[in-house]
């Protein structure tokens, strides 16, 4: 399995906390075998990982109860043409007494190489 190793001293792990960054993220595979390959994985998971996300949420009534978890969504503002975007549910709590379902959804990002 061939390996990337990053380095690092005091200060930039400092820095980073001062930043905000709480956890770190950690990415393997087995099935990169070429410097160009792993280059090019690497710099899509940067460009994933340094967009910023946009979360909904809402509630919705009993004609969703067949909504399931990572379920992708077409979420468009009703007064805002062309503003529609997927999301993909993260949260989902069914109320079938209440008749109602809330959701939260992320965006989903489309990561192109460049």
């Amino acid at each position: 399995m061939a390996g990337v190793r990053f380095t690092y001293d005091k200060a930039s792990v400092a820095a980073l906390a001062a930043a905000g960054f709480k956890q770190g993220v950690e990415f393997a595979t087995e099935y990169v075998l070429a410097t160009d390959t792993a280059s090019y994985w690497l710099g899509n998971l940067v460009r994933m990982l340094a967009q910023d996300k946009e979360y909904v949420s809402g509630r919705l009534g009993p004609q969703h109860m067949d909504l399931e978890l990572y379920d992708v969504l077409r979420i468009q503002h009703p007064m805002i043409q062309g503003s529609e975007g997927l999301y993909q549910i993260t949260r989902l709590q069914m109320h079938p007494l209440e008749g109602w379902v809330s959701f939260a959804a992320a965006e989903l990002l489309q990561v192109n190489g460049s």
